[in-house]
């Protein structure tokens, strides 16, 4: 569905305001606002397998979730294909939430002002999250966690989180070219193995040197480190 005037779609605070149950949705360039508080009661939600849905040029705020979308009803990971593109998602509890799906492009957002995360993903198996700006959350700006293996996390401006990207149990993610600048915590990882850094830049970090990342590897939380070794700084980046 598509706008053909400025609309705007407000929940009454209760339920989720817009509700997909059928495949190949494109929803672009309303404004979705008001579902209800109680956890991931969302402006945008998908409970179906395979939904090829795309999210593009939308406004959403003041809902508990943005976007919310969960395959985790199917016994395998769907292809699902969603696309969330060159929305606006601020003053929500979680901007996105992605949960038990593949191949999830996230790209072109502006997440800012959410109070939990601005993109929370569980099992998101092989996706990108590109060319965002995550802004100024209160928890997380980028949390993945529960085997989101294969991911990338490109060219994202993450800035003014109290901590801007942590991985859990997770791995072989990329995560390269993104902009870390102010966050209480810049990145970490918890239980995770294999995943690359590379090319960030890092606004506490002025050295020439890798820029360590602090985290664990294994069950029992051994202390770990991974590393940027080709950080950008402030003498390189342009």
């Amino acid at each position: 569905m598509e706008r053909t005037v400025n609309t705007i779609i407000v929940g009454n605070n209760n339920k989720d305001v817009v509700e997909v149950k059928k495949t190949d949705v494109r929803i672009s360039g309303f404004t979705i606002k008001n579902s209800g508080e109680k956890r991931l009661k969302a402006g945008i939600k998908s409970l179906i397998l395979n939904p090829n849905l795309e999210i593009k040029d939308c406004i959403l705020k003041e809902n508990n979730a943005g976007i919310y979308l969960d395959c985790s009803n199917s016994e395998k990971f769907p292809e699902t294909g969603n696309l969330i593109a060159g929305n606006t998602i601020e003053n929500n509890s979680v901007g996105i939430h992605v949960d038990w799906a593949y191949n999830n492009k996230i790209i072109n957002n502006v997440i800012s002002n959410n109070s939990l995360y601005g993109i929370e993903m569980e099992s998101g198996k092989f996706s990108k999250i590109e060319n965002n700006s995550i802004l100024n959350t209160k928890e997380k700006g980028i949390y993945l966690h529960g085997s989101c293996d294969n991911s990338q996390i490109l060219k994202n401006t993450i800035q003014n989180n109290s901590y801007g990207l942590l991985i859990k149990e997770t791995r072989k993610c990329k995560i390269k070219n993104n902009y870390f600048i102010d966050n209480v915590i810049q990145a970490g990882f918890l239980r995770s193995r294999n995943n690359l850094w590379f090319r960030n830049y890092w606004s506490d970090w002025e050295r020439i040197l890798p820029r360590p990342i602090k985290g664990t590897i294994n069950l029992g939380n051994l202390p770990w480190y991974n590393f940027d070794w080709y950080p950008y700084n402030a003498y390189t980046i342009q």
